[in-house]
């Protein structure tokens, strides 16, 4: 999985703003960074931006924290240091994606602001996760690159209006845990994967080894909308993935053009 993940809002942070290209390939608007397929349009956000804090606090502390009050499980990541993962390996193959310590009580039990910022000040460099599913009522599905997003419009009719987050090679779409169990898929159609029960999400500020930080390009909701049902069809209950369900006809059809987030 690429990096499945934000400066969240509501923080004690600055704020600060972002130009955001938004579009898609037909009918709504959706984050894209560019492609003959999608049609942009400039829109400003104003983001909190933990990382601004304060320079002697760790860059992810406050994200984190804020995470914490919308009943996510939060747990850290090896970070990004010289364009070299935390971890130490040199053939490391997520840099700046897996985490540092075992995050299987993390699946069921969320930890307290105490113990994230005492973890974080121990580990000032490290990114930070978000743990997937029923713990945290949370989905996520993760738009790798073109291929994604090509992926995407075939999907849904027109991008929904869901909190969405930039990563290091795409973008995550985030959507309310349904209430039964989930699990993960990957690649059931190109550039596509999804997280549920037993997975995790990269989450802004985290930096990508590309460089560039995951940042919120539709902010966070309380509560949490749902994902569209061709969205939710690709996750499983079982061993087994599903085909998607046929697409829903276009709000643009009944109502007149999509409101934009």
């Amino acid at each position: 999985m690429d990096d499945m993940a934000p400066t969240p809002n509501g923080s004690n942070s600055r704020s600060g703003t972002e130009t955001v290209a938004s579009g898609s390939g037909k009918n709504g608007s959706f984050p894209c960074e560019s492609g003959p397929s999608a049609t942009l349009a400039a829109r400003e956000v104003t983001l909190a931006d933990p990382a601004g804090a304060s320079p002697d606090r760790p860059h992810c502390l406050d994200a984190a924290l804020d995470y914490t009050k919308h009943g996510f499980s939060v747990i850290l990541l090896h970070g990004i240091v010289d364009g070299h993962c935390t971890c130490g390996q040199p053939d490391c193959t997520s840099p700046g994606e897996h985490p540092i310590d075992s995050w299987k009580t993390a699946q069921t039990e969320r930890a307290s602001p105490e113990q994230l910022e005492a973890a974080f000040l121990r580990n000032p460099h490290a990114n930070v996760g978000i743990v997937t599913g029923a713990v945290s009522g949370l989905v996520v599905v993760d738009i790798f690159g073109p291929y994604g997003l090509t992926s995407f419009s075939k999907i849904v009719d027109e991008p929904p209006n869901l909190p969405s987050v930039r990563t290091g090679n795409g973008h995550h779409v985030y959507g309310r845990y349904p209430g039964t169990a989930l699990k993960n898929f990957v690649k059931t159609y190109p550039g596509l994967d999804g997280r549920a029960d037993g997975g995790y999400v990269v989450a802004p500020p985290s930096r990508h080894a590309s460089g560039k930080d995951y940042i919120w390009r539709t902010p966070l909701e309380d509560p949490l909308p749902e994902l569209p049902a061709e969205l939710l069809a690709l996750f499983t209950s079982s061993g087994e993935q599903r085909e998607p369900s046929p697409k829903r006809k276009s709000r643009r059809d009944d109502a007149g053009p999509l409101a934009g987030s």
